[in-house]
């Protein structure tokens, strides 16, 4: 499975890189000054969905200035959770999403 490179978080355009992780319990990581979020290469499937999505939380967080929320781990782990159950969970939401997606090219 292929990464996407770059994808859209609120006004920033953020690159999305695969690397080896630092530490056995790092699986990612959000760096809002720099645009940039990290995952540990190793990941696959539903934990590197809600790695990403966990990472892309912080940025949303940060996007919008609200650097209480960007520290929430529990919060941010929690909505992750929530949003990849969405995603893969209920196919007929993420054709929807698709559709409107073409609406709007």
């Amino acid at each position: 499975m292929k990464l996407p490179r770059r994808h859209r978080i609120g006004p920033y355009n953020y690159k999305l890189i695969p690397r080896k992780a630092p530490t056995e319990e790092s699986v990612g990581s959000c760096e809002p000054r720099i645009s940039r979020i990290q995952v540990n290469k190793e990941l696959s499937g539903r934990f590197l969905l809600v790695t990403i999505i966990h990472e892309d939380l912080h940025a949303a967080f940060d996007a919008i200035g609200r650097q209480d929320l960007y520290t929430d781990e529990a919060l941010v782990d929690s909505l992750a959770g929530v949003l990849t159950g969405l995603l893969l969970d209920s196919p007929n939401y993420l054709e929807f999403l698709m559709e409107i997606r073409d609406e709007h090219k």
